[in-house]
């Protein structure tokens, strides 16, 4: 008959709405790739996203194994029961804090003999309760070894992924130029064999505290304003907060001598010196490039 009727009400845009999906993908096994005959069979997962990860699932054969709040996403299949050569599916969910997913489907093929050991892993640098220092391309290094063969070593920061390597030796490059000093931090290790095996390992470091200050150094002998003659024993005393790495010493700012550890200890020949006036200096740097400097005057006779 033609009646209509309306309503109408205002909306607001949200600002900053997420609508950006996280990215899932496998690390162990890639699409179309193997998966050893194991009751601990591993399968590692990588996922991020813009903002902030709520959960990563994974389903084999339509069944859910596990999921993971927090990274390494590193799954543990029983495949014993297997026939080699069958083609198994499975299917990774990642899922953030604005309900937004991401999937990712792969196939496996069951291969190889019943191998149920899993690889050897441990960090050769730095270790347990280590620090680290701030730079774009801080290495750690991971040792991994196996009874057949390892076919990969995945190294995880956080939770997050740093890195995943095919072959020794095992040294990845992670960024902590934007960590603040002082802060603390796991980092986890994981190694996968050929038949799907798996081992992990985690330590806890420390980031170093960026160092600012400068040594101390000052003339023990001789004091300000001594006569001096033939060959005068120069000491100096040098302390830091972390550690003095070198002293150099000068006669009238030419560099005579250089020492890189204590005792500070130096003789200065004055033959062949103006009678007079000379000026003595000392710079004591440390690890950082931190430097002080002293000086004193003395009289050659």
């Amino acid at each position: 008959a033609g009646n209509t009727t309306s309503i109408s009400t205002a909306v607001t845009i949200r600002a900053g709405f997420d609508a950006t999906p996280p990215s899932v993908g496998f690390v162990q096994p890639q699409a179309n790739g193997q998966i050893g005959i194991s009751p601990s069979a591993s399968i590692q997962i990588s996922a991020s996203d813009n903002s902030s990860l709520t959960s990563v699932s994974l389903v084999a054969d339509g069944v859910l194994l596990g999921a993971y709040t927090a990274g390494p996403y590193t799954f543990t299949w029983n495949t014993s029961s297997f026939a080699i050569g069958s083609q198994h599916t499975l299917i990774a969910v990642a899922g953030d804090q604005a309900n937004n997913s991401a999937s990712a489907s792969i196939t496996v093929t069951a291969v190889g003999s019943r191998d149920a050991t899993r690889p050897s892993v441990s960090f050769l640098q730095p270790k347990n309760g280590g620090q680290v220092g701030k730079s774009q391309g801080e290495i750690i290094k991971v040792n991994a070894s196996d009874t057949t063969a390892v076919a990969s070593v995945s190294l995880y920061a956080d939770g997050n992924p740093v890195g995943v390597l095919a072959a020794s030796p095992y040294t990845f490059a992670w960024d902590t130029s934007s960590l603040a000093a002082g802060s603390k931090h796991k980092l986890t290790a994981v190694a996968a064999d050929q038949a799907g095996n798996s081992a992990s390992v985690s330590i806890t470091v420390t980031v170093k505290a960026t160092d600012t200050t400068s040594p101390k150094v000052s003339f023990l002998s001789p004091k300000n304003g001594e006569l001096v003659k033939a060959e005068v024993k120069v000491n100096v005393t040098a302390t830091d907060n972390v550690a003095v790495t070198r002293v150099d010493f000068y006669a009238d700012n030419k560099l005579f001598e250089s020492r890189s550890k204590t005792p500070y200890s130096v003789k200065w020949k004055t033959n062949g010196i103006a009678k007079g006036a000379h000026t003595l200096k000392c710079i004591a740097y440390d690890a950082a490039g931190n430097s002080a400097t002293t000086s004193i005057s003395v009289t050659v006779r």
